[in-house]
């Protein structure tokens, strides 16, 4: 049997036991192995040989990368090293430390010689050149034209210049300046016709002449100088006596002097001979008492009436003429009286307002703007009649022929 009679170098006895603590630990928490209680040692690494933070003695974590996250080759995750370039050696961008992609090209769009990818340099010329639509610094294209298609000289393709002349002085139907032809070497060319196309009778191959009239008188329109077609009527269909094929002139009279409706420049019908056609209206479409047909819109002398029976299905609201408002917003039924003023005077303004305030039941509400004047009566209900009523009541008192309020019971 074996006895110690001392501890080791590091103060533990046989079993693990430290002389001064008495535990498996010493001072500096570590056991006879030189682990802590989380089994790291003096040095802060495991068994294992790894630290707290998961990196091993050479720096590197079970991943391979180091704390600043590059692995033993130098790169990161992502594949670049700390210059910012991967293997192949480009950034995250794709440029090289040179600033060139993979194709040679760097950000602006440029190789290392200057061109782009479509190989054009910075002012727009090819190697050989030539800008993107073909052509050269002096303006030709590799065929030695410019953009009109001629070249160096002033000729086109096929060898005349701006003017029409060949080199020797000859348009495409062989005339010179002088109007001469290369081979008759008269005024006309083989077939009989001068530079203008025109034969020695003044007629071109179609058989018109200079003022484009054919032999028999007329254009290709078929009208003759005097504007008339083979049937006498002009381009507005009217004949040469100024009426069309109707009877009627440009005014809209017939020979007799009426209209379509029956009323002469006078106004006055050719059956009743007065102002008023059999059905009752004027030729403006007006009856005795200054009503439409819809004896909703009439008009006394130059001044326009206009009565909108509003029964409240939807908002109302007026846009008249110049960006003016005659305006009422509501929900509810309102009888709505619009008269347009037509550059009346102050004193027949003043009428016009007293007789449509006198024609309503009530009281109404009365606006004007700078071409209407608005009258307006909020009710429960709203009947036409009572609006038809009221609009002829109003017409009716700027004559002086009205009974206040008659009727809108």
């Amino acid at each position: 049997m074996k006895f110690f009679d001392k501890d080791d170098d590091n103060g533990f006895d046989e079993n693990g036991i430290h002389k001064k603590t008495k535990k498996r630990f010493d001072p500096d928490g570590y056991d006879r192995t030189g682990y802590d209680r989380k089994n790291f040692d003096r040095e802060g690494y495991n068994r294992s040989g790894i630290d707290r933070e998961g990196y091993d003695r050479a720096g590197y974590n079970k991943e391979g990368c180091n704390r600043s996250g590059f692995n033993r080759e130098g790169f990161d995750k992502k594949g670049y090293n700390r210059s910012g370039y991967n293997k192949e050696g480009y950034n995250i961008d794709g440029f090289d430390s040179e600033g060139f992609d993979k194709k040679g090209y760097n950000r602006s769009g440029y190789n290392k010689e200057g061109y782009d990818r479509g190989g054009f340099d910075r002012k727009g010329f090819d190697k050989k050149g030539y800008d993107r639509s073909g052509y050269n610094k002096d303006g030709y294209n590799i065929d030695g034209f410019d953009s009109e298609g001629f070249d160096r000289k002033g000729y086109d393709r096929s060898g005349y210049n701006k003017d029409g002349y060949d080199r020797k002085g000859y348009d495409r139907g062989g005339f010179n300046r002088e109007g001469i032809h290369k081979t008759t070497k008269t005024e006309f060319n083989t077939k009989g016709f001068d530079w203008e196309g025109y034969g020695r009778d003044g007629f071109d191959r179609k058989g018109y002449d200079r003022g484009g009239y054919a032999r028999d008188g007329y254009d290709r329109k078929g009208y003759d100088r005097g504007g008339f077609n083979r049937e006498g009527y002009d381009r507005e269909g009217y004949a040469r006596d100024g009426y069309n094929r109707k009877g009627y002139d440009r005014d809209g009279f017939d020979r007799e002097g009426y209209d379509r409706d029956g009323f002469n420049r006078e106004g006055i019908h050719k059956t009743t001979k007065t102002k008023f056609a059999p059905s009752g209206f004027d030729r403006e479409g007006y009856d005795q008492n200054g009503l439409d047909k819809s004896e909703l819109k009439g008009k006394h002398e130059n001044i326009l009436f206009i009565m909108y029976p509003f029964k409240g299905d939807k908002k109302f609201a007026k846009l008249i003429a110049g960006g003016l408002h005659d305006f009422y917003d509501a929900d509810s039924p309102l009888y709505h009286l619009t008269i347009m003023k037509n550059g009346c005077s102050r004193e027949i303004i003043s009428k016009i307002k007293h007789c449509a305030r006198h024609s309503f039941i009530f009281k109404p509400q009365i606006h004007e703007t700078k071409l209407t004047i608005g009258v307006y009566w909020e009710t429960d209900s709203v009947r036409e009649d009572i609006a038809k009523q009221i609009l002829k009541n109003t017409i009716l008192g700027m004559r002086g022929e009205f009974n206040p309020q008659a009727n809108l019971d």
